[in-house]
Order: structure tokens, then C-alpha cells, then sequence
């Protein structure tokens, strides 16, 4: 009988608050203002910085949770 391995169990984002997945990888929900009402982003520690997979949409709920994530968790390593 062949031996299963199961993944690691996916951790739900809750919406504007980031969580790190793993080390160097966070993510978070962010709204959206269609049937869709939310998409997961990524951010992944990088040289000297951080890159974003995904930015949600540019309105002000995004952008008002952004300019949190920005201030309080990114200190002062840029989005590169």
C-alpha cells in the first residue's frame, strides 16, 4: 500500500490583515467590489525588498489597506 502525503492544511486570509504563510511569504485578502468580492495577494521577501503577487483593485478600500500593510508591516524595506 503505497504511503500518502498530504499537504500542508491551506490557511484561510482573513480580509486586511496580513499573515505569513511561511518564512519571507505573507499574504491577504483584499475586497472586491463584484460578485468576486475578494482576491488573495502574496507578498514574498526579496532582495532587499518585497514583491507583490497581485494588488487587488485600485479603489479606496484597497488602497486604505495597503497604505496600513505599508506603514505597519513593511517597514522600510520598498516594493521592488
Amino acid at each position: 500500500r503505497p504511503t500518502v502525503i498530504m499537504p500542508p492544511r491551506v490557511q484561510t486570509l482573513s480580509l486586511g490583515q496580513l499573515k505569513e504563510i511561511a518564512p519571507g511569504i505573507c499574504g491577504l485578502r483584499l475586497p472586491l467590489p463584484i460578485a468576486l468580492d475578494h482576491v488573495n495577494v502574496y507578498l514574498l521577501e526579496d532582495f532587499g525588498g518585497w514583491t507583490l503577487f497581485d494588488t487587488g483593485i485600485a479603489d479606496d478600500a484597497t488602497w486604505s489597506i495597503w497604505t496600513s500593510i505599508i506603514g505597519q508591516h513593511l517597514g522600510s524595506r520598498p516594493i521592488v
